[in-house]
């Protein structure tokens, strides 16, 4: 970037953070129901979240100077691109300072490209395995129909916490926190009596297993490059 007239300085990446109790993942809906009734859906406050939304929204980012970004990033004319299994199809520049320094120091740009995209989308992969499962659907049905009796329709967990953050939008703390324990509580009875969570635990096991096996090479292609860059480092002066 600077042999293009841009003075571009590297970030240090600082280390993620551990997580809290208050921030334990349930991929397939609350299934700890004291959970619950500490933390809630562990959803962010929602007055908050919009207001953080609307601060990015007001704020302009830094204005770039021109060819900036086409320095950095190349164009579209000369990609690289990849058909995930999802369906979804992801490209990159083979041009740009982003793509010349990832061929210095993996050797193959469009190799690593590929390989290392793949990879880090195999789990949106086993989430898809697994939500397509007829059993893990008959299980999302009999969920659908408990919250609903509860008295919150909601099509999935995730709807449930999109539900929260909309109803709870303009209410009083103590209100946005009762509803939330609520919602949370609901989830997590129903979750426990569908059997939704230990079922898309189940299935995602397997799914994982079976993607392992289908993209291994991927995988070892992907190990075998970030470790010869590893090794390259000390070769190149930085």
């Amino acid at each position: 970037m600077r042999a293009q007239g841009y003075d571009l300085q590297a970030a240090v990446p600082t280390p993620a953070p551990h997580a809290s109790r208050s921030e334990r993942r349930f991929p397939y809906g609350i299934d700890d129901i004291a959970w619950a009734r500490r933390h809630g859906l562990g959803a962010p406050d929602s007055r908050r979240a919009a207001q953080a939304v609307r601060a990015r929204r007001t704020t302009s980012p830094r204005r770039q100077p021109p060819g900036f970004q086409r320095a950095l990033s190349g164009d579209r004319r000369n990609v690289v691109e990849i058909r995930l299994p999802t369906g979804y199809t992801v490209g990159a520049s083979r041009v740009g300072c982003a793509a010349a320094a990832q061929g210095l120091l993996y050797g193959d740009m469009p190799r690593w490209f590929r390989a290392n995209t793949l990879v880090m989308n195999l789990s949106a992969e086993v989430g898809r395995r697994v939500t397509n499962e007829p059993v893990f659907a008959a299980r999302m049905r009999a969920w659908n129909r408990c919250v609903d009796h509860a008295g919150y329709a909601a099509r999935s967990p995730q709807d449930m916490q999109e539900q929260y953050l909309r109803r709870s939008a303009d209410l009083p703390p103590t209100r946005r926190r009762a509803l939330q324990v609520r919602m949370a509580i609901a989830q997590a009875r129903c979750v426990r009596r569908s059997g939704l969570a230990s079922t898309g635990r189940r299935l995602a096991r397997r799914e994982r297993r079976h993607v392992a096996s289908t993209y291994r090479a991927a995988i070892q292609d992907q190990r075998r490059l970030a470790r010869a860059a590893l090794e390259r480092l000390s070769e190149l002066r930085l």
